[in-house]
């Protein structure tokens, strides 16, 4: 006779076979769980990838000579905010700032994980800090940004004209 033990580790089939092991139930649930752990894992390792860092570079190179011309054409110096995650531009011809029309000139949003950003000696701890103010057409002096990941560091610098350009890429 067998014990209780036993009994409950064996399972009667719908044949009336006796059967000891895992149904194809028991086992399917335990491969649904091992592929949504593994799923969330491999989500959650962030890779740095540093093309990411030279496309918001890039991006952000245009926006701002953008904002330049913009400034050539109405006299008005523009404000740009950055911080982060993300660049907007002002219009400072009221005397107050105000975002500049989208159709104008964009902001734009990193891709890249930004640890710092340095603007001359003015430095951007994230996610500490709020954000750094650049006046483009302010004046002529060279503005030298640094883009700063936990692995990268990217340059862009301004010209005497007051143009923006990557200086070195990750």
């Amino acid at each position: 006779m067998a014990s209780k033990v036993e009994q409950v580790m064996t399972q009667t089939s719908a044949t009336g076979d006796n059967q000891s092991g895992f149904s194809l139930i028991e086992l399917l649930v335990v491969l649904v769980i091992i592929g949504i752990s593994f799923s969330l894992i491999t989500l959650s390792i962030h890779v740095v990838d540093p093309a990411h860092l030279s496309d918001d570079a890039t991006h952000l190179v245009a926006t701002i000579n953008q904002a330049h011309d913009i400034e050539d054409i109405t006299g008005s110096p523009v404000v740009m905010k950055v911080d982060c995650h993300l660049w907007r531009f002002f219009d400072s011809s009221s005397g107050e700032l105000k975002p500049m029309d989208p159709q104008q000139v964009a902001g734009g949003q990193f891709k890249s994980t930004i640890t710092h950003i340095q603007i001359n000696d003015s430095e951007l701890n994230c996610p500490e800090d709020n954000n750094l103010t650049i006046v483009i057409g302010e004046d002529i002096s060279p503005i030298d940004i640094k883009l700063i990941t936990q692995q990268h560091t990217l340059n862009i610098a301004s010209d005497t004209l007051g143009r923006f350009q990557v200086i070195n890429t990750p």
